[in-house]
């Protein structure tokens, strides 16, 4: 089996959170080390969006739909750094093979886009093309090997915390890469470099760009408006319309007030159908240890205060991790809406509960904004 050299031996994942480890792996095999935590604060990754979506199949229409990081967190983890990067819709054709081989062999990994949910069964008789409501995520790999024998082999980093490479099927891996997951599609996206970095200017400029891009996040988050090149376009797809999109604290509002007013008229809805909205609302704000990446943040901010030697930094990301367990409890009252019987006080608990993330995370992220002005970056 080709496998780049760098990966001969996969690193352990902190977290379960595959984008940011793709992302770290890629920039250690080009000589720039930078941690898991300070990854995800350059990726921007820590953030709230929130919209309405349509899609066919479901029993409803304009239904609550929110996010607690952005999807393509990669575009802005390359923009934070300055990178040129190639994005390119390499599909399953045999000339695309031929292609992807060709970039392994010159030791240059691609990051994949998978649907999440189907790479997690890679190795059993699921079907991306199943009837149903397709709702996932999307899952973000490097491949950095290929075997070509009686059978057509990809070697992918492992999804999981082992220290592995781990061989797929080709047929499987390119339905997975243009599967369904509403609403993001893979869309055979890859991503690779095929510009030179200088990894030694990089390392040094690391630090620096970090906290800029943590102030960016921070202003996404306060006053997203002020943050134009940031923010979510609505996404319109065959077959589903995600739209009315808001982001940050102010969309933190606006769904919580949204759920109230379902909550006062509760009784003329369907309540199969509310239960089915809560679980396709759970689905995305479940992600990150069902904080929506809170835990995460905490942490980032805790190392980040270590490396450059500020207190402040740690004791917010201790705020921050406290704060992830009410974010916890939002998200599991949401879940128990399908298994209580009485579903209308899990929504009750849900919406006071949520009143009191926003408070706590705005509260959070104005402190946090107000000492990175005054470090004066």
């Amino acid at each position: 089996m080709k496998i780049i050299k760098s990966f001969d031996k996969e690193m352990k994942r902190v977290n379960l959170d595959c984008r940011i480890k793709a992302l770290q792996g890629l920039m250690n095999h080009y000589g720039v080390d930078i941690s898991f935590y300070m990854s995800m604060i350059l990726a921007k990754s820590v953030t709230f969006h929130y919209g309405k979506i349509d899609f066919d199949g479901f029993p409803a229409s304009d239904v609550p739909f929110a996010f607690g990081s952005r999807a393509h967190v990669e575009e802005k983890f390359f923009e934070s750094l300055g990178i040129e990067h190639k994005v390119e819709s390499i599909d399953d054709s045999d000339a695309s093979w031929e292609q992807m081989k060709r970039l392994i062999d010159n030791e240059t990994p691609l990051l994949v886009k998978l649907d999440g949910n189907f790479v997690n069964r890679l190795s059993s008789d699921h079907k991306p093309d199943e009837q149903g409501i397709k709702l996932g995520y999307l899952s973000t790999m490097l491949l950095v090997g290929y075997l070509e024998n009686d059978k057509k082999y990809v070697a992918l980093t492992e999804f999981v915390e082992n220290e592995r490479i781990v061989p797929f099927e080709l047929e499987k891996f390119q339905k997975a890469r243009n599967s369904v997951c509403l609403p993001y599609l893979p869309k055979f996206i890859c991503m690779y470099l095929d510009k030179e970095i200088d990894s030694k200017k990089l390392s040094e400029e690391v630090m620096k760009k970090t906290l800029e891009s943590l102030k960016t996040a921070t202003q996404i988050m306060l006053d997203p408006t002020s943050v134009k090149d940031y923010l979510v376009d609505d996404i319109i797809e065959e077959g589903f319309a995600y739209k009315n999109i808001q982001n940050g604290i102010p969309a933190m509002k606006q769904m919580h007030q949204d759920l109230k007013n379902v909550l006062a008229i509760y009784e003329s809805f369907n309540e199969k159908i509310l239960i089915l909205i809560a679980q396709l609302l759970r689905s995305n704000l479940s992600l990150g240890g069902s904080s929506s990446f809170r835990l995460e943040f905490g942490e980032a901010l805790k190392e980040l205060g270590v490396k450059l030697n500020k207190d402040e930094f740690g004791a917010i990301g201790d705020e921050f991790i406290t704060h992830s367990q009410i974010w916890k409890k939002f998200v599991f009252n949401l879940r128990d809406m399908a298994r209580s019987t009485n579903p209308k006080e899990c929504l009750q608990n849900a919406v006071e509960i949520f009143d009191t993330v926003i408070n706590n995370e705005e509260q959070l992220f104005i402190k946090l904004s107000n000492f990175l002005i005054a470090l004066k970056l």
